[in-house]
């Protein structure tokens, strides 16, 4: 398989598009007895997830459980959002003073190191 730059999936290629995605080849999905039973993971489990060196089995959670899980991260969220701009109108001035002192390659450092400690995906 050669490398790519390109990493979308290629729809016209079918599993062979995602060659790369699973160890020892892609699951043989068409032999698979799906029926209608009401294991949630049953899809998941067939695709390998759980498996050493594979994607961990997410826990399953009735909805009030994730109601109220939504509701407090929510909340978290705005609350850390809030303070956050609490923090930057009270140092904007400060901040931008700093930033239009420092040279051009100084800015470039800065935002070199800090680009390196974002996550990729979010």
């Amino acid at each position: 398989m050669q490398p790519r730059n390109d990493h979308t999936y290629d729809p016209s290629a079918g599993l062979a598009g995602l060659a790369g995605a699973f160890p020892g080849g892609p699951p043989d999905l068409d032999s698979k007895d799906w029926g209608e039973e009401d294991d949630p993971l049953r899809f998941l489990k067939a695709m390998g997830a759980g498996n050493p060196g594979a994607l961990p089995l997410p826990e399953v959670m009735e909805a009030p459980k994730v109601q109220r899980l939504c509701a407090e991260r929510s909340k978290a969220i705005f609350t850390s959002q809030a303070r956050l701009r609490g923090i930057l109108d009270r140092h904007e001035a400060t901040i931008q003073k700093r930033w239009t002192k420092k040279t051009k390659q100084q800015r470039l450092t800065i935002l070199k190191a800090a680009w390196e400690k974002l996550p990729t995906t979010h």
